[in-house]
């Protein structure tokens, strides 16, 4: 039987074993079945990783093992030596378990007729050892069916790995870097890519989103292993800038970037992003704490793939002292004394305000930018200022009485109407008495043309006295 269809009919399986015998014929060894004088015996072992073919020789009931000598002859026509010139290095080869090694020996011409002098080296080699011509002719044939057939197993799945997992986590498979390696595989394997329904040793090229990279390897044996896969996100997009926005722009205009209070926000970042902030010349997660006067903020982000944005920039003004009270300040205090807050003319004045200041005044218990318009009598004006940043300042007050109303005129009488008639004007004594003048008021006497609080003092003859009285307040009366 041919030693190919006796391999194949039979599913040679690790530990099987295949006779030739003396004749030449090949069979498979039965479970019990003995051997005979001169059979030569291959099997599979799986002494070593990679499975190898044993050979031994029946000889007076025991196995020889001449799987090392049979190796050098084949290893000795590869090196174009002659094997049939080593027959003594072989002699005990043939009847002993220690087999021998092989030494150099004659050589043989690479011309035409060496497929013919590999074959009868091969035999004649085999007959040193002591198999028949047929039995070397099988043997050949067998053992070189069984070396290149006696690896069947596949190897491990390739490793693939992301050359850069560039995403927020080490192993979250988001990446900005599609590249990969394919690790864990044989020397001399093929390498093929699942592309499109089939496979191919041409790696694909990740694209932008999800990617999934599966792999396997056939071996030199032609043993193919089984698929490894790699799923993972290609993101190589940059995000948009973040925005930042003040929270509150307290300014006097909405859009001034002045401000009492420095806080901001930053908005329009990615789920996962990492946001920085620029500051003293390196880049941050920290944000930075504004400070009093002028800011500048500068912003980025970084999204969960490690694509960098660019950045943005907000600059801001910070003022949180609040102004000084304004002053408050009668604008004429027309009273008898400089400071008795009583007048006849109610304006005042406001002073001590900043450049774009707010003036509110506190009117029936309420804030407001109209000034109150000051009545008769008590008046009590509180105010207070709201700078351009929106600090608003403690307040001030005065108080003061409005009286614009003039007394009436005093009243002049004789002392004395010593006429005739009661009435006449007619006396002998020029003293007179001003009456009905207001506590508090001065009185005035018209004299030369000139008023003044000296009283006439009355002649011999015709005498007109004229008088008035200017109140406490400024306020003059008419004149009697």
């Amino acid at each position: 039987m041919d030693i190919t269809t006796v391999i194949a009919s039979s599913a040679l399986v690790i530990g099987q074993r295949i006779v030739v015998g003396i004749d030449g014929n090949i069979r498979v060894l039965k479970d019990g079945e003995p051997l005979l004088n001169g059979d030569v015996v291959l099997e599979t072992s799986e002494e070593s990783a990679q499975p190898i073919v044993k050979v031994s020789r029946f000889v007076d009931d025991n196995e020889v093992d001449v799987t090392d000598d049979i190796a050098n002859i084949f290893a000795a026509l590869e090196q174009g030596e002659d094997p049939t010139q080593l027959n003594d290095e072989f002699a005990t080869a043939a009847g002993t378990s220690s087999g021998s090694s092989l030494v150099a020996g004659g050589s043989i011409e690479r011309d035409g007729t060496e497929i013919i002098a590999q074959t009868e080296f091969l035999t004649e080699g085999f007959a040193s050892i002591g198999f028949s011509e047929t039995q070397s002719l099988g043997l050949i044939e067998a053992f070189q069916i069984l070396e290149s057939t006696s690896d069947t197993t596949a190897p491990d799945a390739p490793v693939l790995t992301l050359d850069i997992d560039s995403g927020s986590a080490a192993d979250d498979f988001l990446t900005n870097d599609g590249s990969f390696t394919v690790g864990g595989t044989e020397d001399g394997a093929t390498v093929e890519y699942f592309v499109g329904g089939n496979w191919t040793t041409t790696a694909p090229v990740p694209t932008e989103g999800d990617n999934t990279i599966t792999v396997r390897q056939t071996d030199a044996a032609d043993n193919t292993s089984g698929s490894s896969t790699l799923t993972f996100t290609l993101d190589t997009t940059a995000p948009d800038a973040p925005a930042l926005t003040l929270d509150t722009d307290s300014g006097s205009a909405a859009d001034d970037f002045l401000t009492n209070d420095g806080s901001f926000t930053v908005g329009g970042t990615e789920d996962g992003a990492t946001v920085e902030y620029f500051v003293d010349g390196n880049w941050t997660t920290t944000a930075p704490v504004p400070t009093e006067g002028d800011n500048t903020i500068t912003v980025r982000q970084t999204d969960a793939a490690g694509n960098t944005s660019g950045s943005s920039t907000l600059t801001f003004t910070l003022d949180t002292t609040a102004p000084d009270a304004p002053a408050l300040t009668l604008d004429t205090d027309s009273g008898s004394a400089a400071d008795d807050f009583l007048t006849n003319d109610g304006s005042f004045t406001v002073g001590g305000t900043e450049d774009g200041a707010t003036i509110e005044y506190l009117v029936d218990g309420n804030w407001t930018t109209t000034a109150p318009v000051p009545t008769e009598g008590e008046n009590t004006i509180t105010i207070r200022q709201t700078d351009a940043a929106g600090n608003t300042s403690g307040s001030s007050t005065l108080t003061f009485t409005l009286d614009t109303t003039a007394p009436d005129a005093p009243a002049l009488t004789l002392d004395t109407d010593s006429g005739s008639a009661a009435d006449d004007f007619l006396t002998n004594d020029g003293s007179f008495t001003v009456g009905g003048t207001e506590d508090g008021a001065t009185v005035e006497y018209l004299v030369d043309g000139n008023w003044t609080t000296t009283a006439p003092v009355p002649t011999e003859g015709d005498n007109t006295i004229t008088v008035r009285q200017t109140d406490a307040a400024g306020n003059t009366s008419g004149s009697s």
